[in-house]
């Protein structure tokens, strides 16, 4: 019989190989003249990590036994908005917070946890500084405050804005809204003063809140106040110059309707928070009949309705006040049943219905005082009105029950949130999406932002100090969204600036305001937590 030597060949070849992938020692030992090492478990090193925002740490696996071979190895972040890592086991730390690195071959994995803490670069219109912590708290559990110090940052100003030398100096905190413990909310300066600092809140929040079981641990200035655009628009109503330039909602109560400015931050029930466009628009309600109203402590166009309540201030006088530029009729509710909050319908009592009310428009604001108008006298809510508005209001009597609903759209959409928190900013975000906005204005200031995390649980409010030669030079708006983005953000606005930006944690401010003392401002942020 005649062999095919070149067949037989290929056929003990195949034969080799199929004992081989079925675990044959005998015949891999004389192929390789080794003996497969199978792998039974695998050790992780380190097996914890504790790294800083915007570091980098390599793990390795070291398989057991000793010489064991097996399938290549899979990484796995459950968490990569904290933590990615890579195919090859590097670790890179995005933000504060926690996550899980698994790392798998076949049927063995061991599981590593992750802490991301501080920061250790920052990325800033595409340059890298190293970040120096200069100090560190923990306010209450999943509320911390960093002092972060950039020495060799260079904003990149030589305009006539620039102040000379290197440096940035940035307080931050990072907080949790997850934990039901947290709380950010919006808080109206009292209408007595017009205006208040955010150490004044603290203290007067303190007191307040103490009843409750609750406490601030931060406060920083809210939005701009209505001074410089009211006199650049020649606005004739003086009482407006001390307002917020846009919404203002504080627990459910609006504090402002938007005028100025139509965007803002929001708070949701939950703690979840964006930046959107805001619209108010209300309904009262007496038997069959309805009234329509759209101003929120301010004042209507003729023949419209606004509403008036305790956070109006218009002018210092010893409480909230209610004004029109026209001869109205001013009804007076009581406090709702069941306390304030919007979209839904509450319900008032009339309590004092006034007419022919005039308010003398003052020239200063020494004048203010006698300017007519009405100041609340334990009322919860004031409606003034005139024209097709006032003969609405002329239909009502002392001891009327009516309904109030106070409407807040965010981007269009009512939303269904009852103790809503918002408060407006300067124009557009400054980081959207997770993408800076380069088109911003270019001049280097002290900034204070507000942002969230990309699923909306962590708040991040970072107070940037500047004018301050070799200290802190401030920084333009583009780079408030790297430094945001940096810190963690994934959405973030500006609120006022300048000699406004401070920063109170736990009664003490933390940063160097450039007036050299802080300012009072429209309203505030404030961060509050379980006693």
């Amino acid at each position: 019989m005649k062999i095919n030597m070149l067949r037989l060949t290929g056929i003990l070849f195949s034969a080799v190989i199929l004992i081989a992938a079925c675990g044959g020692n005998d015949v891999n030992d004389e192929i390789t003249g080794q003996e497969t090492v199978v792998m039974t478990d695998i050790t992780v090193a380190p097996a914890s990590v504790d790294i800083r925002m915007g570091d980098t740490l390599r793990l390795t696996v070291t398989p057991s036994p000793t010489g064991a071979t097996g399938q290549p190895f899979e990484w796995i972040s459950n968490n990569p908005d904290v933590a990615e890592v890579s195919a090859n086991g590097l670790i890179t730390a995005i933000t504060q917070g926690n996550a899980v690195v698994t790392v798998r071959s076949g049927s063995i994995s061991k599981k590593i946890a992750v802490t991301v803490d501080g920061i250790a670069r920052m990325k800033i219109s595409g340059i890298a500084y190293d970040v120096t912590t200069l100090d560190t708290e923990e306010l209450s559990e999943g509320v911390k405050w960093y002092k972060l110090s950039l020495p060799e940052f260079e904003n990149g100003v030589k305009d006539a804005t620039a102040v000379a030398g290197k440096g940035l100096v940035i307080n931050v905190v990072i907080a949790d809204l997850s934990n039901p413990d947290n709380k950010l909310e919006v808080v109206s300066a009292l209408p007595v003063n017009l205006t208040e600092t955010p150490s004044s809140v603290y203290n007067r929040k303190t007191t307040e809140l103490n009843a409750s079981g609750r406490k601030p641990v931060v406060v920083v200035n809210g939005d701009q106040w209505r001074m410089n655009w009211a006199v650049a628009t020649g606005d004739p109503y003086g009482y407006d110059r001390s307002r917020p330039n846009g919404v203002e909602v504080c627990n459910g109560m609006v504090g402002e309707s938007p005028l100025v400015e139509t965007a803002g931050f929001y708070i949701k029930d939950n703690g979840s928070m964006g930046f959107a466009s805001f619209a108010i628009a209300g309904t009262v309600d007496a038997g069959s009949a309805t009234c329509s109203f759209s101003v929120v402590n301010g004042y209507a166009v003729q023949g419209e309705l606004a509403l008036f309540n305790n956070s109006a201030h218009c002018w210092p006088t010893d409480s909230a006040f209610a004004w029109s530029p026209y001869v109205s009729t001013y009804v007076s509710l009581s406090y709702p049943q069941g306390g304030w909050r919007v979209n839904e319908r509450m319900e008032f009592s009339v309590t004092n219905i006034e007419n022919n009310i005039s308010t003398t428009i003052p020239s200063n604001i020494n004048q203010y005082a006698n300017a007519g108008g009405k100041s609340f006298n334990g009322e919860g809510a004031i409606l003034v009105g005139n024209g097709a508005s006032g003969t609405f209001l002329s239909t009502l009597s002392v001891g009327d029950k009516i309904g109030v609903t106070t409407d807040v759209k965010i981007n269009g959409t009512k939303t269904t949130d009852k103790h809503l928190n918002a408060i407006g900013c300067l124009g557009s975000a400054m980081l959207q999406n997770g993408t800076p906005n380069e088109n911003t204005t270019k001049d280097a200031q002290p900034r204070t932002s507000a942002g969230n995390s990309k699923d909306g649980k962590t708040a991040i409010i970072a107070v940037i100090d500047g004018r301050q030669t070799n200290y802190s030079t401030g920084v333009t708006l583009p780079q408030v969204g790297h430094i945001m983005k940096a810190l963690g953000a994934y959405t973030a606005v500006n609120l006022d600036g300048g000699g406004s930006s401070v920063m109170v944690v736990k009664g003490e401010i933390k940063n160097r305001p450039s007036d050299g003392a802080e300012r009072a401002v429209a309203n505030e942020l404030m961060i509050t937590v379980k006693k």
